[in-house]
């Protein structure tokens, strides 16, 4: 029988056992390769009359029960046929992988009694009656020398079989797999409240997924009894949570990473999508939005899929209008709103505002600033703002550190130079480390002050917004979808007061909260996308690539797609590459890009914001 394995490697390896009755697919294997190197995998599939002809790699050990269940191998593939990439790749990258790491030797206590003087002997023999201790590990907690002298001198002896760092030995669960569906339902406003309710009438497993792991204190509050899990940095830890996932009727609260938990009875899944960023986004290829497949993982299980949200989402908008999802809405409460129009930009903060300040001095009062840092960094030689030479991002002058930075990759700029010219640098603009330094002026340092440029759950007396026009200036799709989600969570962060201070205002947005109505604002995104024929309505994929970017544009404009650009360069890590948007219909032959595609290399795919059906 050839085994497809799915590697570490995110290749697909065949290997062969002699057996006539095929394992589990999902399940841990080791194998000796060609090579006869040590290799780990999972099993994607089976052919039980093939031949071992050409296949030399062999099995060494392959788990009982699987490390993932078919449900999530099968919302692979449907993500792998979206994403175009190869469906294991996409697998392979979302199970920690501390689960597919080996060891070649453990060590094993060879005394009968541990009367010595040595502490270091007694430490290690103490630690093997706990758990098993790896020779690797053991090298790095005690020193070579000394482990290589125990086992020379008969105190501890060494097992060359290879074993999982982490053993799955664990009661498995009957899972059939038959083809399932799921239905969408979308939870706007207060959703908290909503969450509260439906986990008092909860049966079976609930997984609940936060964009970040800094929002798991704010649930603990409100979620009794649950797990919370991020991914595990240690054997513990994965044991822990793997084994957890076998619990019935249990609430589990983790990041993306627990979609491949082995769950058996998962009734629900609730996406918490309130922070509108690339959070969800993996930031290295494949660029996978989690969100997307929470939606396939709930699919296959025959589970509810939830997405949470201060706001509703335009793409969730549209499912609605389509009646493709249900829609739940708990009315938010709202603070008094105070909109300043800024005219004299010669001034840092309106006088209206720091009048305002006057009035509740006394009160908690947050000062959001659209802008991380000092300033940006502007050059008088070029007459430019500098750019990162990596990722041509614009830099962010922090003044507390004397530190000049891109904040979308972290590249510094050591020599304070513009990065074009070489000219000398100046602030330009305000960050949040600016408006902190003049309010402190004025007011002096005081303990109910907090000033950031990220949306906190905290609640405060009174927020003050500033420069969030900013977001309206973004060559993003979604640029006002984050300037509407950002304003509403910002204003029901007040308990009191709301002052939104702009120099210039999206009409529908701030219609829509003064009226407590987001379908102001949805309504009208909604027909400004489809006037442009933009995502719900298209769908839009980004090709980057070193080479050949016009041989790929001519092969592409052949094609039937809705949209292509020629392709435009840009630098990454200083290296020259081009980039190429498609714009395709939702019901255009995508797989067609993928053989397109297969002719070139050293390319990337990025598939933008759409619906998620």
């Amino acid at each position: 029988m050839i085994l497809k394995i799915a590697t570490g490697s995110k290749t697909l390896q065949e290997i062969f056992i002699d057996s006539d009755i095929p394992p589990s697919i999902g399940a841990r294997v080791l194998y000796y390769s060609a090579s006869k190197s040590i290799n780990s995998g999972i099993i994607w599939s089976y052919d039980i009359k093939a031949k071992n002809t050409k296949v030399y790699a062999k099995a060494i050990f392959i788990d009982d029960i699987p490390l993932v269940n078919r449900a999530f191998i099968e919302a692979s593939k449907d993500a792998g046929d979206y994403y175009i990439y190869p469906p294991w790749t996409l697998m392979i990258k979302m199970i920690p992988s501390i689960m597919l790491k080996y060891v070649c030797g453990f060590l094993d206590n060879k005394v009968k009694n541990d009367n010595f003087i040595d502490h270091t002997l007694k430490r290690i023999l103490r630690l093997l009656g706990k758990r098993k201790l790896s020779l690797d590990e053991a090298y790095k907690k005690y020193k070579k020398p000394i482990i290589d002298m125990y086992i020379k001198k008969g105190f501890l002896a060494l097992s060359n079989t290879p074993e999982f760092v982490v053993s799955l030995n664990m009661p498995s669960k009957h899972y059939d797999y038959f083809k399932k569906s799921s239905t969408i339902k979308l939870v706007s406003g207060d959703y908290k409240i909503f969450l509260q309710e439906y986990l008092k009438t909860l049966k079976g497993q609930t997984l609940i997924i936060l964009p970040s792991k800094n929002m798991f204190k704010d649930f603990e509050h409100y979620i009794d009894d649950a797990y919370f899990f991020e991914s595990p940095k240690n054997v513990l830890e994965a044991f822990d949570y793997y084994k957890s996932a076998m619990n019935e009727d249990k609430i589990f609260v983790t990041t993306s990473f627990g979609l491949s938990l082995p769950f058996y009875n998962l009734k629900s899944i609730f996406v918490i999508d309130d922070m509108y960023s690339e959070i969800y986004k993996s930031r290295r290829e494949p660029f996978v939005d989690y969100r997307r497949m929470a939606y396939y993982v709930a699919k296959h299980y025959g589970a509810e899929i939830y997405y949470a949200s201060n706001t509703l989402s335009v793409n969730g908008y549209f499912l609605y209008k389509e009646k493709k999802a249900e829609h739940f809405y708990v009315g938010l409460q709202l603070p008094n709103i105070k909109i300043i129009q800024k005219s004299d930009k010669t001034y840092l903060i309106d006088k209206q505002s720091i009048d305002i300040v006057k009035q509740y001095l006394n009160k908690r009062i947050l000062f959001y600033v659209n802008k991380s840092g000092y300033s940006y960094a502007y050059c008088e030689k070029c007459g430019s703002l500098d750019i990162c030479p990596s990722c041509e991002s614009y830099t962010t002058y922090f003044k507390d550190l004397d530190l000049l930075k891109c904040s979308k990759c972290g590249n510094i700029n050591q020599q304070k130079l513009c990065s074009r010219c070489g000219g000398s640098l100046k602030v330009y603009g305000a960050g949040v480390e600016q408006y902190q330094e003049y309010i402190t002026s004025i007011f002096g340092k005081r303990d109910n002050f907090s000033f950031l440029s990220f949306v906190s759950d905290e609640y405060f007396d009174i927020v003050f917004c500033f420069l969030l026009e900013n977001l309206l200036f973004s060559p993003e799709l979604s640029a006002r979808e984050i300037y509407h989600n950002k304003l509403w969570r910002l204003a029901s962060r007040a308990k009191e007061l709301f002052v939104f201070e702009t120099s210039n205002v999206d009409k529908y947005s701030l219609e829509s909260l003064l009226k407590n109505n987001q379908y102001i604002f949805l309504e009208d995104e909604l027909n400004r996308r489809k006037e442009h024929n933009d995502p719900p309505f298209t769908k839009t994929i980004l090709i980057e690539l070193k080479e050949n970017a016009d041989k790929l544009y001519q092969e592409l404009i052949t094609e039937d797609f809705f949209y292509i650009s020629k392709p435009n360069y840009f630098y990454e890590k200083g290296e020259k590459r081009f980039r190429i948007l498609l714009k395709v219909k939702n019901q255009a032959n995508i797989r067609r890009i993928g053989n397109i595609l297969n002719k070139y290399k050293n390319y990337k795919i990025n598939v933008g914001i759409e619906t998620f059906v």
